[in-house]
């Protein structure tokens, strides 16, 4: 009888762990960033996430990205064209960040673009909030605070890429939006995040009404 009972609650420990399993397991293979509210083991503890004060409505460009940045700011940073729309930001693994974007590009394999990124809000895990949470995670090892025009801000990568030309830079449009504003192998490699400000400057001035 005692053996019998032991074989139960064998299989029943067996049952419920792969249950736990499962549910640990991301829909369809999506990495799902869960908030933190502690230290990263990678890092110094999270700086405290200033809120949006003036949130921004980037909705009326979901369809329409690449008329954020304008023209003037696409010229001087040595791209040109009206860029390409994407539904989903391609450089990035799937289900990292996501959202509408647009990509521009130039020679020598130069790269400037943007992605409103929806997904972490369609995910409910907020604008920067979400960046800090996949940073939490790992994948992203580099974080940095910054802030463009008054708006919180961080750089943001893989890995701290700046001296290779390659810098990116995500503002908090509102608490639960975030933006990429992104220049990649830049010729003048120590001026790419003044590029990426530049870009996300532009957008912020588009939102706010101006040019």
């Amino acid at each position: 009888m005692r053996t019998r009972r032991k074989l139960a609650m064998s299989a029943l420990g067996i049952a419920l762990a792969t249950i736990l399993i499962g549910c640990s397991q991301p829909v369809g293979g999506t990495p799902e960033a869960t908030p933190s509210t502690g230290a990263s083991s990678a890092g110094p503890a999270r700086p405290e996430i200033p809120r949006v004060s003036r949130p921004l409505n980037a909705d009326p460009y979901l369809a329409k990205p690449c008329e954020l940045v304008p023209t003037e700011i696409v010229t001087e940073l040595g791209f040109s064209g009206p860029g390409s729309t994407n539904p989903a930001y391609e450089l990035a693994p799937p289900g990292m960040t996501d959202g509408p974007s647009c990509s521009w590009g130039a020679s020598p394999g130069q790269t400037m673009g943007l992605v409103i990124e929806t997904k972490l809000r369609e995910l409910s895990l907020g604008g920067l909030s979400g960046i800090y949470s996949l940073h939490d995670q790992g994948r992203f090892t580099f974080i940095e605070p910054t802030e463009v025009s008054g708006y919180p801000a961080v750089h943001a990568d893989f890995t701290d890429r700046r001296k290779f030309g390659s810098c990116r830079i995500y503002f908090g449009a509102a608490d639960d939006l975030a933006i990429l504003a992104s220049i990649g192998a830049y010729t003048n490699k120590t001026q790419s995040c003044e590029a990426a400000t530049k870009i996300a400057d532009g957008i912020i001035k588009k939102l706010q009404g101006g040019a």
